[in-house]
């Protein structure tokens, strides 16, 4: 069995137990789930104590709903679900994204600590609404169908921000590297010049995630 699964079925196995009313196996599943709570909510909010209030409500709120659950392997989809709910409440509450505001020294992500910094400058490249399921697809590895069951949109919607988030964030890196970008030739088209990043960077954290947004996994 992969680790993947074997991650899983504890989470699972967990969630089942705290369905029933135990609360060690809650504190252990949300211990498990806290990067990506932080993470998911980092990218849609940027005041760090919004940040933190959103986290902590879901968290309250999984605690007292737990029980309302009723497919344990459907925890972190729903727990992200009232994520994403408690940070639009919190910008429509008049806690607006303060766009440019720097992010904290110590990051969070569940990636290797050389992408951090990289994959937020391109999450501020790209609009407010499409922050969300670059994070989902990206960072948490969500579905195309998983993340339209979180955020109650079309799979075709969620393939649609994704294709457009990632054109942002092409046309953002083709502006700032102009020739470079474009390797001499004007002409190339941006399957070549995805292609170009992707060679050129084949070795570093950099062009991993540069190739990332340049291919669409389709799943």
């Amino acid at each position: 069995m992969k680790q993947e699964d074997n991650v899983q079925t504890d989470q699972t196995d967990l969630t089942r137990r705290a369905i029933e009313g135990d609360a060690d196996a809650f504190i252990d599943l949300i211990q498990e789930n806290t990067g990506l709570l932080y993470k998911t909510a980092r990218s849609i909010l940027e005041n760090e104590a919004d940040i933190c209030d959103a986290v902590q409500d879901t968290i309250l709120q999984c605690y007292t709903h737990i029980g309302t659950l009723r497919q344990a392997d459907y925890f972190r989809a729903w727990m992200i679900r009232i994520l994403i709910n408690n940070c639009y409440q919190s910008m429509r509450s008049g806690n607006r994204m303060k766009v440019g505001q720097e992010f904290p020294e110590t990051p969070v992500y569940d990636v290797h600590p050389s992408e951090h910094s990289e994959f937020e400058e391109m999450l501020m490249m790209v609009s407010p609404r499409y922050r969300s399921v670059l994070v989902l697809f990206y960072a948490d590895e969500f579905s195309t169908r998983e993340i339209s069951e979180i955020l109650k949109i079309s799979e075709n919607t969620v393939k649609a921000r994704l294709r457009r988030a990632r054109a942002q964030i092409r046309r953002k890196l083709s502006d700032e590297k102009g020739q470079e970008w474009n390797a001499g030739d004007p002409n190339r088209s941006e399957d070549q010049r995805c292609s170009s990043v992707k060679d050129e960077g084949s070795g570093s954290s950099t062009g991993s995630l540069h190739g990332r947004l340049c291919t669409y996994p389709d799943r």
